[in-house]
């Protein structure tokens, strides 16, 4: 069976399954590395490889432009060569408080004081 994948190339499903699982590996390593404590030297010009084969992918399979975010990519290997793992600089925890209260403010949009009861619902469940 012959899938179409794009306009420039044919590949069997045998083929695809295999791209696939290729593409999901190599992602993984680079979430491994990005995500990472501590990330030696070489793992860093590893990085900076993964990325520059997954932005080859992605315009040979999309024939788009990327996106801003896509582009910033780029620059995660200097950036951990400089300043050392990224992990040490996300704010996702930070990000986690805030699923809270915009959930509460859904459900209290219709009350006098939003603010006031976003803040005393953050304080019962303890953020």
């Amino acid at each position: 069976m012959v899938v179409q994948q794009s306009a420039t190339f044919h590949l069997d499903s045998d083929e695809i399954m295999n791209e696939c699982m290729v593409r999901f590996k190599k992602q993984a390593h680079k979430s491994n590395i990005l995500l990472s404590k501590w990330i030696r030297i070489e793992e860093a010009v590893l990085l900076k490889t993964l990325i520059a084969e997954h932005h080859k992918f992605f315009l040979k399979l999309f024939h788009i432009n990327l996106r801003p975010k896509q582009h910033h990519m780029v620059h995660y290997p200097m950036i951990i060569q400089e300043s050392g793992p990224l992990s040490l600089f996300w704010c996702m925890r930070f990000e986690a408080k805030h699923r809270v209260n915009r959930h509460c403010k859904g459900y209290k949009i219709l009350q006098k004081h939003t603010i006031y009861s976003i803040v005393k619902t953050s304080i019962k469940i303890g953020i």
